[in-house]
């Protein structure tokens, strides 16, 4: 955390980690096309996100200072295997599905590099929103203690 408390940077170390949700998906990885759109789960051992922050200060009329999380980047990056459930892949074809399933569990990491980014940012989004949510009623002067 910088001295202005304007910008703060630390990582998460994301010990199991589960996915569901829905998804779309047009495009390629290697060779392989990938098409489809529904429901999917994945599964992860271990995960690293390096977070950094930009924090807002505003002072309240009785002179306490409210932060809140203005925007925030990210770096995800697996360190075990990821297990993929996608469904309705190929709208349903279950002999193209299979074929992808087992490219995705040989290369997984490939895999999660497609498509991690849009749901590390959703999933992320909604944390800071709830974050903020808190800090609106928190001054910052009674939640940190000055040495």
């Amino acid at each position: 955390m910088d001295s202005n408390f304007k910008h703060f940077a630390y990582d998460w170390n994301c010990p199991k980690l589960t996915a569901n949700g829905r998804y779309e998906m047009k495009g390629h990885i290697g060779t392989l096309a990938l098409e489809g759109n529904g429901d999917f789960q994945f599964i992860a051992g271990r995960f690293l996100v390096n977070m950094e922050c930009d924090v807002e200060k505003v002072k309240r009329s009785d002179g306490k200072t409210l932060v809140f999380i203005k925007d925030f980047k990210f770096v995800a990056t697996p360190l075990t295997q990821i297990f993929y459930n996608f469904k309705n892949l190929f709208n349903g074809r279950e002999d193209l599905a299979e074929a992808v399933h087992k490219f995705a569990r040989e290369n997984w990491k490939a895999i999660a590099e497609f498509v991690q980014d849009p749901i590390w940012d959703g999933s992320l989004k909604g944390i800071f929103k709830n974050i903020n949510k808190y800090l609106e009623t928190s001054p910052l002067e009674d939640t940190l203690i000055n040495s």
